[in-house]
């Protein structure tokens, strides 16, 4: 093939050697360009979808900020009135999955809404598959004051181990903290 195109060159007149060696550069700097143009068009796409996912798990985040303050709010007035700090939130839902639980500072486990036979056991050392320490974890993003942990649990309905943006803050004049969660698969799908 490269012979046939030689002999196709060399049989071809001056005029038409000229043209060819003129639209060769435009044809090869209009591949370069569409290259290039479909390199950066696929770079930004994925800058946009990051940006578009980091977005929403800011506004995920947020949710869980709020709930989670009118959550503490219940406990609050449950715990002035001589009230069921439990029993109050038992049946607290948020979205499709959220629901809270409560832990001491030792990381005893005082209340948890989807798994009451958690209550009364300690889980400091509760791991997820990455070796994640849970509670301590939350402990001390709570502590800190900015409360949020990312881990993997059981998502609820499922036997699936699922991505988990956790979030707890403290309960004022207690050492306990009030914990949620939401899972991000829904967002990375």
């Amino acid at each position: 093939p490269i012979v046939t195109v030689d002999v196709a060159v060399m049989n071809l007149g001056v005029r038409n050697k000229v043209l060819l060696l003129a639209l060769l550069p435009i044809l090869f700097g209009g591949i370069a360009v569409a290259i290039f143009s479909y390199v950066m068009e696929s770079a930004s796409l994925d800058e946009n979808v990051q940006e578009f996912r980091d977005k929403l798990i800011h506004e995920r985040r947020q949710e869980l900020v709020h709930v989670t303050e009118v959550a503490n709010e219940i406990v609050n007035y449950q715990r002035q009135h001589n009230g069921d700090v439990n029993a109050a939130l038992r049946d607290v839902r948020f979205g499709k999955a959220g629901y809270f639980y409560i832990y001491n500072g030792q990381g005893k486990n005082i209340f948890h809404a989807l798994l009451p036979k958690l209550e009364g056991t300690e889980q400091i050392n509760m791991t997820d598959p990455k070796g994640i320490k849970i509670v301590q974890g939350l402990l001390k993003a709570a502590r800190s004051g900015d409360g949020f942990l990312t881990y993997y649990y059981q998502k609820p309905g499922t036997s699936d181990l699922v991505e988990k943006i956790g979030y707890a803050a403290t309960v004022p004049g207690t050492d306990w903290i009030l914990g949620t969660g939401a899972y991000i698969d829904d967002i990375d799908a």
